[in-house]
């Protein structure tokens, strides 16, 4: 099954993500300027898929799903599993876009 070598992390103030390949180097996941909201779409539309039993099985399953390109492109997410956009936040406020 495909997925990204990322692991998100729900927390009260946003979605934290991990770079697999470079471990310990922490960003925050930011919708952007251009198209606010979207790790939020993202999170609600991975709800349903989530076997879980209470409100923080879904804030550990949820974010899981988000590294599956081929749910994210099955629920409408994005629209090419190949090319999904991502833009994150680092520390220091700089914003990269990958896609």
């Amino acid at each position: 099954m495909p997925h990204y070598s990322l692991e998100f992390y729900l927390y009260a103030d946003g979605l934290l993500y991990e770079s697999v390949a470079r471990a310990g180097k922490s960003r925050w996941l930011t919708s952007g300027a251009a198209r606010p909201g979207v790790a939020e779409q993202a999170l609600e539309a991975v709800k349903p898929l989530c076997s879980v039993d209470g409100p923080m099985g879904i804030k550990a399953e949820a974010p899981r799903l988000l590294t599956r390109p081929d749910v994210l492109e099955t629920l409408g997410v994005v629209k090419d599993m190949e090319h999904v956009p991502l833009v994150v936040e680092s520390v220091d406020g700089t914003r990269i876009t990958s896609s």
